[in-house]
């Protein structure tokens, strides 16, 4: 992985993008935008130019020191910036399929999917981008990024808690074919600091290969040593009794016992295969026992309580438990301990009486008050008169605060976008009223619409009853904080639109959430209960469905109040022709043209007496064609 150096220097010169990505400008000759090579005329993008991706620090308004990785066309790729770099592939891949014109089966597609997985299998780091955008054509030099040391790491001497050595080695297989994997090739780790996100003095533990392994960063290196172990069993095609299981479950166990520094990896590693020298940070005074295994030092929290087996970040899992941790600070260290549950209280110990703390005391501990316990979550619903095929809910005594430790087999959601999937142990949080549930009505496109292509769209959402405008980082707080409502009860969120193409006007499957050719998050607080969305450049000709996607500001599905209600969601479908056609196209089977109404185009049938067959329906028989040049 990367390590420190001063960023002045080391920002990133990239093309042209829209705003409001805010990408630092350089004239470092090392590290290029990318362009097409002659080998790019080989491959065919259809109706998009530029699947390439960039590297580098503070791209689309992160920190200076955190990199991460971006569509270098945003125009075409629009999506934000990513710490894993296996995001990004895959939504270049998925656009070539849901905007620029190709199928699955198409070569393109398999050539991005096979650029995708050669490129994830480097890691997060700048040559991961570079041999991603080769095996599509372009030619940039991001890993110039990685040989120049300059990841977010922090500056400093060695004597100091903040300091991180030169890059240390990367995992590199020892013995190929010693050992098998299965399916996958690579189940070994590494450790720094400032990976995944992180400040850049915490050192944390993270899968080499985020492709087979994805798991986000750990301060405690038993959580990922697991996962690697557990994703053996789950993905790479074996079982528990299996002698590579027990293998890993060995090395997981002798390399948690050397704690969190960089030698725990690399015994780990080595274990399994793979040559490592992340002890020379450990060595060099920057080791994890000045960046997690120190209980509060500099005479703070030093741990000394014994009963506070709590006193460690939510990563940290209760590990260090007492005084005796006291002992493993030998550094200067100044903030870069894990005790994010503390706040120099100690109220974090295990079984520690919590019954006299205010609210906002309760917010730093590791224990359920006695007050939050719901017995119902004790009951499993079977008790009185229980309604036919009704089945038993699972019980808890204890809220369900320790639910995701029942499945070791998914790893926990931490704030990420888990495409493997993953647990969550964040409640619901705060459920509105049954008078205030959010709802929302497509007001543009109208239903049956028929759009010229090429045309510009602007969707526009009229809501209710939600809060709009805010929004979290859907990279690193997903799912991290419960439902929330206003003063007044409404909740507090945004609204999105999303499209899906349809095979035809009546078709009958179900369509695959994974295939959209248009998604916006409506982020900006809606101006007259209306928000609006513009699809530039328009559709292709086809037939279109458009809903809305109402969540809550970390982004969590609308949860409402009771279980009998009317969907607060809304869709339409629309048809796109080519230009030219609007005025003669069938509208969605709107039978253009048609004088007996009575037939349908009102959506009601012979029966609806509002109609009474003259043709009263919203499309009286007749296409309709909207002009969407207005913004």
């Amino acid at each position: 992985m990367l390590s420190t150096l001063t960023l002045a220097s080391l920002t990133l010169a990239v093309g042209v993008h829209a705003a409001p990505h805010k990408v630092p400008q350089t004239n470092n000759a090392a590290v290029k935008t990318p362009t097409n090579n002659a080998v790019a005329g080989a491959l065919n993008f259809g109706s998009c130019s530029d699947p390439s991706v960039i590297f580098g620090a503070g791209l689309d308004g992160r920190k200076a020191t955190e990199f991460s990785f971006l569509p270098n066309n945003l125009q075409e790729f629009n999506h934000n910036s990513a710490l894993n770099p296996d995001i990004i592939y895959q939504f270049q891949c998925d656009t070539l399929v849901n905007k620029c014109g190709f199928k699955r089966e198409d070569a393109i597609f398999s050539t991005c999917q096979q650029a995708r997985t050669t490129a994830a299998a480097l890691g997060p780091k700048g040559a991961s981008a570079d041999k991603f955008n080769e095996l599509l054509g372009f030619p940039t030099n991001f890993a110039a990024l990685d040989n120049a040391g300059a990841a977010a790491g922090g500056n400093g001497n060695g004597n100091q808690a903040n300091t991180a050595p030169a890059a240390p080695v990367v995992a590199t297989p020892v013995a190929a074919g010693t050992l098998d994997f299965g399916s996958c090739t690579d189940p070994s780790v590494i450790f720094g600091a400032g990976l995944d996100g992180r400040k850049a003095t915490e050192f944390s533990f993270l899968p080499n290969n985020l492709q087979e392994f994805s798991h986000g960063s750990a301060l405690n290196p038993d959580i990922i040593y697991q996962f690697q172990c557990d994703t053996l069993v789950n993905k790479c095609g074996f079982k528990q009794q299996d002698t590579i299981f027990q293998v890993c479950q060995s090395a997981r166990t002798q390399a948690s016992a050397l704690g969190k520094v960089g030698a725990s990896a690399d015994l780990f590693n080595s274990l399994l295969g793979f040559s490592t020298n992340f002890a020379a940070l450990d060595n060099s005074g920057a080791g994890a026992g000045n960046a997690g295994n120190n209980t509060g030092n500099a005479g703070n929290n030093t741990g000394n309580n014994g009963g506070n087996t709590g006193n460690n970040g939510a990563d940290n899992t209760g590990a260090d438990t007492g005084a005796g941790n006291a002992g493993n600070n030998t550094g200067t260290d100044t903030g870069n301990n894990d005790n994010t549950g503390n706040n120099g209280n100690n109220n974090a110990g295990a079984g520690q009486d919590i019954s006299n703390l205010s609210a906002e005391e309760l917010q730093t501990v590791l224990q359920l008050s006695p007050d939050l316990v719901q017995p119902a979550s004790a009951r499993n619903g079977q008790e009185e008169n229980p309604t036919d095929g009704q089945v038993e809910s699972l019980t808890s005594v204890n809220n369900f605060i320790n639910y995701c430790a029942t499945k070791p087999n998914l790893a926990l959601t931490n704030g990420e976008q888990n495409f493997a999937g993953s647990c969550n142990g964040i409640i619901m949080g705060e459920i509105m009223a049954k008078d205030k549930m959010p709802s929302a009505k497509v007001l543009f496109p109208p239903n049956n619409a028929v759009i010229e292509e090429g045309t510009d769209i602007n969707f526009q959402i009229k809501v209710r009853s939600i809060q709009t405008g805010s929004f979290t980082n859907a990279q690193r707080t997903y799912y991290s904080a419960p439902q929330q409502l206003n003063a007044q009860g409404i909740m507090i969120g945004h609204q999105h639109v999303t499209v899906n193409e349809e095979p035809s006007a009546d078709a009958t499957e179900p369509l695959d959430p994974q295939d959209f050719v248009f998604f916006k998050g409506l982020n900006d607080p809606a101006v007259n209960d209306v928000l609006s969305a513009v699809a530039t450049g328009g559709l292709k000709a086809g037939f279109y469905r458009a809903c809305t996607l109402g969540s809550s500001a970390n982004h969590t599905p609308i949860i409402p109040p009771i279980a009998q209600r009317a969907s607060g969601e809304d869709c339409v479908r629309f048809q796109v022709v080519p230009a030219g056609q609007a005025g003669n196209a069938n509208a969605g089977n709107a039978n253009a043209g048609n004088a007996n109404a009575g037939n349908a185009n009102a959506g009601n049938a012979n029966a609806n007496a509002g109609n009474q067959g003259k043709g009263k329906g919203r499309n009286q028989g007749r296409s309709i064609s909207f002009d969407l040049s207005r913004k």
